[in-house]
């Protein structure tokens, strides 16, 4: 069942068995909506979703076919987070990514194996410290060398050396939630057309969505160029409300623009942005458009309203494709987890058939997850809701039953469970809606949106 975020099926994520039972639920979940739904169009909506349904299990079928099958297991796993970590260090044979998996993860991720941690460190550490990405900061007292933490003691200010603390509450002070890409050509279309038929009230919700969009875009401007001039401010503003902000953050990304006034690269922008529009426009936006077709069958009859929607799932289902797609493909990601990185095979051919399998796979899973909930909300808005809540909280339940609750990110205190509850459940949102998947590192696919959380803070800093 490869769609809703394949790569969020990684143990620092959900998991192979919560992603599996997420997907199988998402289909699931539509027949138990209509269930409630008593209009007129009851029979159409049933056909339809069972056209969806069977066309779902053809197409993960042909996509496990595709794909390179040592890596099943990935989809229906149970190992934890930390179980991968130390599986993680315990196997791999590059010097960076055992560095990785023990000092920029939370540290209870390596609590079964931290003995081992110190007699690498002990054995290997005149090696690491010549190496580019090896910072003895990430490293606690307890793990380095007696006598190398005196060496550093001893030439150090003040008689301690520098360390990098883990982050506090006190340190971010406003969330903005994040997530992926949607058409905004289609969205003024739908507006113009509900306004012209009366609903007001839904595109002035339609324009809110957008406006929210911008507005975070737009601060992500502000924190991006924070070193730079006004002229250079006003050019990306302009960018940002003319909506060829994908645009140009695509054609950097390919080109590898480098500013080294800018606050972030062209990659880590771009994904905060996909981030940013997914989370104020696509999921709530398809949801919508869907809600308003149920309660006005008459808008159909134009198509537009259709075309919209099924541009604005596709578009969605196209662009997670290719952030889960690159990141496989990743060279040095399949060098630092080769268990986890790797199912898409080589070969171009291999390649653009996954490829093309996963963006169908994936704008059919947003259409049906997006069609249950509108039919859930045309029967009640408040059982819209509690099936949210139900379906989240069964999740973090799981989470925490597990003992697999808190983030990789080294974080303390209420900022680590409040982070914990904020990114979990916008992973399993995404999980249900999308096929994201991150461009960030693999093993932490939340570091681009706690790097944008963070961005937005600092254009007020």
């Amino acid at each position: 069942m490869p769609q809703g975020c394949i790569h969020f099926r990684h143990p620092y994520e959900l998991g192979g068995a919560a992603y599996c039972a997420s997907m199988i639920w998402a289909q699931i979940m539509p027949f138990v909506a209509l269930s409630f739904y008593e209009g007129r169009n009851k029979e159409q909506l049933q056909i339809l979703l069972l056209v969806s349904v069977g066309t779902w299990l053809v197409l993960n079928g042909l996509f496990f076919a595709a794909i390179d099958r040592s890596y099943m297991h990935t989809f229906f796993g149970t190992k934890t987070a930390p179980q991968y970590t130390v599986e993680l260090f315990r196997t791999s044979t590059l010097d960076n990514a055992k560095f990785r998996a023990c000092f920029t993860n939370t540290r209870s991720y390596i609590a079964e194996c931290e003995e081992e941690v110190r007699a690498w460190m002990e054995a290997n550490y005149e090696i690491l410290v010549g190496e580019e990405w090896f910072i003895v900061a990430k490293v606690p007292d307890d793990f380095l060398p007696r006598r190398i933490l005196d060496e550093l003691n001893e030439a150090a200010v003040g008689g301690v050396r520098e360390k990098l603390q883990p982050t506090t509450i006190s340190e971010l002070k406003e969330v903005v939630i994040t997530l992926t890409t949607v058409d905004t050509v289609t969205d003024i279309y739908v507006i113009y057309l509900y306004k012209e038929n009366g609903l007001h009230s839904n595109a002035n919700t339609m324009i809110a969505m957008i406006s929210l969009n911008t507005l975070i875009q737009l601060l992500i401007v502000l924190a991006q160029n924070k070193k730079k001039g006004w002229k250079t401010v006003l050019k990306e503003g302009l960018i940002t409300v003319l909506f060829m902000r994908p645009f140009v953050d695509a054609w950097r990304v390919r080109n590898k623009h480098d500013d080294s006034e800018t606050t972030a690269d062209p990659l880590t922008e771009m994904i905060v942005n996909k981030a940013t529009e997914l989370a104020t426009e696509s999921i709530p936006g398809c949801v919508l458009q869907l809600y308003v077709l149920l309660l006005n069958p008459s808008l159909g009859s134009g198509s537009g309203a259709i075309i919209s929607i099924i541009i604005s799932a596709f578009m969605t289902g196209l662009t997670s494709t290719m952030i889960a797609f690159d990141l496989d493909t990743n060279a040095t990601q399949r060098l630092e987890q080769p268990n986890f990185c790797g199912y898409i095979k080589n070969g171009s051919e291999q390649r653009g058939r996954t490829f093309l399998l996963m963006t169908m796979i994936s704008s059919l899973h947003n259409l049906s997850r997006s069609l249950g909930y509108a039919i859930l909300a045309v029967v009640d808005l408040n059982l819209a809701l509690k099936f949210f809540v139900g379906e989240v909280g069964a999740f973090l339940l799981y989470k925490m039953l597990r003992r697999d609750f808190y983030l990789w990110a080294r974080l303390e205190g209420v900022l680590s469970v409040v982070m914990a509850l904020f990114s979990r459940t916008l992973v399993k949102v995404v999980v249900d809606f999308t096929v994201s998947g991150k461009v960030c590192e693999a093993r932490d696919e939340m570091k681009c949106i706690i790097w944008g959380l963070s961005l937005i803070y600092t254009s007020f800093d």
